[in-house]
């Protein structure tokens, strides 16, 4: 339970990186972060629940939406930056 809330904390802390961020690319650095905070996250809720292999699932259907957001991000602010210098 314990590591349950140190993620939790530890997850609020990119936050400010997205808000907060100078560039559009340290914004989605800290978004990344958290998502991936929020992916081990879901995985110790299935440890504590006990149901490991609908957690694994739902985390790796997690992730590739984060990749996959990630990948289509970094190309429209590549667009954006070439379209505009």
């Amino acid at each position: 339970m314990i590591e349950l809330i140190i993620i939790i904390i530890l997850a609020v802390l990119p936050l400010k990186l997205l808000v907060k961020g100078s560039s559009p690319y340290e914004r989605l650095i800290g978004l990344n972060v958290f998502s991936n905070k929020v992916l081990v996250l879901i995985l110790l809720l299935g440890l504590s629940y006990g149901k490991i292999g609908f957690f694994i699932d739902v985390a790796i259907g997690y992730a590739l939406l984060n990749f996959v957001g990630v990948v289509v991000l970094t190309r429209f602010l590549r667009m954006r930056e070439e379209s505009n210098g």
